[in-house]
C-alpha cells in the first residue's frame, strides 16, 4: 500500500470514528480510532480520540497511556494535556494533574480551561494563594466574555466549596455575580454563594441571597435551590420552591418527582404518594420503587420496604446504596432472625472485599515520639443528627496529646454544630466530591493509622472504601 493510500485510509477511519463518537457509540469509535492509529501512527488526534473513548469506557490506565502516546506524537495538543490533567485529578494523582495542566498552559496560555483546572487542584492541595493566582489567570483569559466569566466563577466557587474554602468561594461567586446578567444565571451563583455564606456562619446574609435566588424560573435551578434549602433545615421553604417548580412546569415529570421525593423526606407521605402517581402518569419514574420503599419504612412497615429493597439490590448493576438500604431495613424486620439478618448482610457485601489492599502494604512511621493519627469518615456533624450528638463529647474529651484527629467529611449539611466539630479536630478535610479511589489516596497521603467509620449503611456512607481497606487498622 502506498503512503498516500495508507494516509487516506487512516483519514477515513478517523472520520468514521468521529461519526461514532457523535452518536456516543464508544466501542465503535474506539475501534475506528485504533484503526486510524495503526494506519497512521503520527495522527495525534486519532490517539486523542482513542484516549477519550477509553475514558468513557472507564479504562483509566489504558486512557492515560493513550494520552501519553498522543503527546509523544505531538506535545502541542492542548486538549490532550488538559484531559490528561482531568483524568489524573479524578484518579487522585494531584501532582501529575498539576504537571499536565501546566503543560497545557505552556501550549496555549490564552485558553482558560487549564488555568481553572490548575486552580481546582491547588485548592485541593490547600495552596490557596497560588489557586487565587490561577483563577485570576482564568478571568484574564475570559476578559470581555461576561457569560463565560460568570460560568468560570461559578465553577471556581464550587471547587472552593468542595475543598472546604468558603472564603475563596465567596470571592469567586461575587465576581461571577458582577458579570452575570440573566435571572437564572444569577440564581445559580446565588445558590452557591448562599451555601458558602452559611458555612461561614453568616446566616442572615445567606438567607437574603437564597431568597433572591427564589426568583429563578429554570426548572433545574429551582430543584437545586429546593435541595439546598432542605439541607439547611428550611423544610417548608424547600417545599414552597418545588411547588412553584410544579406550577411553572405542570407537565414536567422531573418537577413532580423532585416534589414527591422531598415530601417523603419531610414525612408528608400521603401527599408524596399522590405526587409520585402524578409523575408516573407523565412517564416512567426509575426511582419510584425506592421512594415507595422509603415511605413504607417511615410508616413502620419494614417488611414491605425490605421486599422492595431486596429485589432492587440483587438486580444486575444495582448501585451499592441499594444494598445498604436493604441491610438497614433488615435490622427493623420482625420476620427475620438474627442469623438470617447476618446471612443477608454477607450475601450483600462480601463481594465488596474482593481484591482488598493487604494490611502489610501500608507504611507508617513508628508511634514512638508522635501522636496516633485517627481518621473519622462521616457526613453527620450537623444539628439533631444522632452521630453528631454522640460524637461531639467524644471529640471534646479526646486526649489530644495522644491523638491527631482528622475528619474526612462526606456530607452536604452544615450548621453551627459542623463548625463546632471543625474546631475540635486537627484537620477537617472536605471529601464529598471525591470518589473512593481519590479518597483512599488522600487518606493514605495523610498517613492515617486508624480509620473510623461513623456512617455504617446510612446516607453518604463509604462502605466500598472500607471494604477495599483504606488504612492499616479500620473500625466501625
Amino acid at each position: 500500500m502506498s503512503a498516500h493510500a495508507g494516509a487516506l485510509s487512516a483519514a477515513q477511519a478517523f472520520n468514521t470514528a468521529n461519526a461514532a463518537w457523535r452518536t456516543q457509540d464508544w466501542a465503535a469509535a474506539l475501534a475506528s480510532y485504533t484503526q486510524a492509529c495503526e494506519l497512521d501512527p503520527a495522527m495525534a488526534l486519532a490517539h486523542l480520540g482513542r484516549a477519550r473513548c477509553l475514558v468513557k469506557q472507564g479504562q483509566t490506565m489504558a486512557a492515560r497511556e493513550a494520552f501519553a502516546v498522543c503527546l509523544r506524537t505531538d506535545p502541542t495538543v492542548y486538549s490532550a494535556w488538559l484531559e490528561a490533567g482531568h483524568l489524573c485529578r479524578q484518579q487522585g494523582e494531584l501532582q501529575q494533574a498539576l504537571g499536565a495542566y501546566r503543560r497545557a498552559i505552556e501550549v496555549q496560555p490564552s485558553r482558560h480551561e487549564a488555568h481553572l483546572g490548575l486552580a481546582r487542584v491547588l485548592l485541593q492541595l490547600r495552596q490557596t494563594e497560588p489557586a487565587h493566582g490561577a483563577f485570576a489567570q482564568t478571568l484574564a483569559a475570559l476578559a470581555g466574555q461576561p457569560e463565560r466569566v460568570a460560568e468560570a466563577a461559578r465553577l471556581m466557587g464550587q471547587y472552593a466549596l468542595e475543598s472546604g474554602d468558603a472564603d475563596t468561594a465567596v470571592q469567586a461567586l461575587q465576581a461571577g455575580l458582577r458579570a452575570a446578567s440573566g435571572v437564572d444565571e444569577r440564581a445559580e451563583l446565588q445558590i452557591d454563594l448562599g451555601e458558602a455564606l452559611w458555612r461561614l456562619g453568616q446566616q442572615a446574609q445567606a438567607q437574603a441571597v437564597l431568597t433572591a435566588a427564589s426568583g429563578a424560573e429554570a426548572e433545574a435551578t429551582l430543584a437545586r435551590l429546593g435541595a439546598l434549602a432542605f439541607r439547611l433545615n428550611f423544610w417548608q421553604e424547600a417545599l414552597a420552591v418545588l411547588r412553584r417548580a410544579v406550577e411553572l412546569y405542570p407537565t414536567s415529570l422531573n418537577a413532580r418527582w423532585n416534589l414527591a421525593h422531598l415530601l417523603a423526606e419531610c414525612w408528608q407521605m400521603e401527599e408524596a404518594e399522590v405526587v409520585l402517581a402524578q409523575a408516573e402518569s407523565l412517564g416512567p419514574v426509575p426511582g419510584a420503587p425506592t421512594l415507595r420503599a422509603a415511605v413504607a419504612g417511615k410508616r413502620g412497615e419494614p417488611d414491605a420496604a425490605l421486599a422492595i429493597y431486596r429485589e432492587l439490590a440483587f438486580k444486575p448493576g444495582a448501585p451499592p446504596t441499594m444494598a445498604s438500604s436493604t441491610a438497614m431495613c433488615s435490622l427493623y424486620s420482625d420476620s427475620l432472625s438474627a442469623q438470617q439478618v447476618a446471612q443477608l448482610h454477607r450475601e450483600l457485601f462480601a463481594p465488596l472485599g474482593t481484591g482488598a489492599r493487604p494490611k502489610q502494604s501500608f507504611v507508617r512511621a513508628p508511634l514512638a515520639g508522635r501522636r496516633l493519627r485517627l481518621g473519622l469518615v462521616t457526613a453527620d456533624f450537623h444539628h439533631q443528627h444522632p452521630v453528631n450528638i454522640f460524637m461531639q463529647p467524644m471529640l471534646r474529651e479526646l486526649d489530644r496529646s495522644r491523638f491527631e484527629v482528622f475528619v474526612f467529611f462526606t456530607g452536604v449539611s452544615y450548621d453551627e454544630q459542623t463548625r463546632l466539630a471543625q474546631s475540635r479536630v486537627d484537620q477537617w478535610v472536605e471529601v464529598t466530591t471525591l470518589n473512593d479511589i481519590q479518597l483512599a489516596k488522600r487518606i493514605d497521603a495523610e498517613q492515617i493509622d486508624v480509620l473510623l467509620d461513623l456512617a455504617g449503611h446510612t446516607g453518604q456512607q463509604r462502605m466500598p472504601l472500607f471494604a477495599q481497606r483504606a488504612a492499616p487498622t479500620q473500625v466501625t
